[in-house]
């Protein structure tokens, strides 16, 4: 059995928010940011999502998650892109690109 605490708070749109609830810095966090290839020419094959994971300090880079995967150009995906992959609203993906089927960076 292990311990824990269920609590209820309202919805979080921001890292920011999220550390604010849970009472911790905002460094203690990970933030789980689908992101899709709208390039031309799909970076990978048959990929059209990623999941980009990251600390909930730190700011994501278009330019470098491009340059990671080998697109030419990359978007956030919209409510309704989110909810189609993930099955979760869009702020409550959880890190774990593998349950999802999707690339995990």
């Amino acid at each position: 059995s292990i311990p824990f605490e269920f609590s209820t708070h309202k919805a979080c749109l921001t890292s920011e928010e999220s550390a604010a609830v849970r009472g911790c810095s905002l460094d203690s966090g990970a933030k789980a940011l689908l992101i899709k290839d709208c390039g031309k020419k799909l970076a990978k094959e048959n990929t059209l999502f990623y999941l980009a994971v990251m600390s909930a300090s730190n700011r994501f880079s278009n330019k470098r998650f491009k340059k990671m995967i080998g697109s030419k150009n990359i978007k956030f995906a919209s409510q309704d892109e989110v909810m189609d992959v993930t099955k979760c609203l869009s702020g409550a993906v959880p890190p774990f690109g593998s349950i999802f089927g999707i690339p995990l960076w």
